[in-house]
């Protein structure tokens, strides 16, 4: 499953730091130049996952943001969904 055009990122950065302190799991840019922002989580997601990766959004206007995660939540999945329907580029993926 592709969320992307060409389903290509380049990965600049692991782990870089925000301005607010917190860490971004990892940083990438798509094809087109947007930033892409992937929230790595161990099993279950938690509820602060969506609002840890909408703050770091707020850095920049285009961002596309992924939660990778071994088990993502019905709550996680729904807000995704909604906040997809709102124009926010909020996808999820299991592994």
């Amino acid at each position: 499953m592709h969320f992307f055009d060409d389903g290509k990122i380049l990965i600049i950065g692991r782990q870089v730091l925000t301005n607010l302190g917190s860490l971004i799991d990892l940083l990438g840019l798509d094809t087109f130049g947007n930033t892409v922002i992937i929230e790595l989580k161990r099993g279950k997601t938690p509820r602060e996952t969506v609002a840890q990766l909408l703050e770091y959004a707020s850095f920049n206007k285009t961002s596309k943001l992924v939660i990778v995660a071994q088990d993502i939540s019905l709550p996680i999945r729904q807000t995704a969904l909604y906040l997809r329907k709102k124009g926010i580029d909020l996808y999820c993926m299991e592994f």
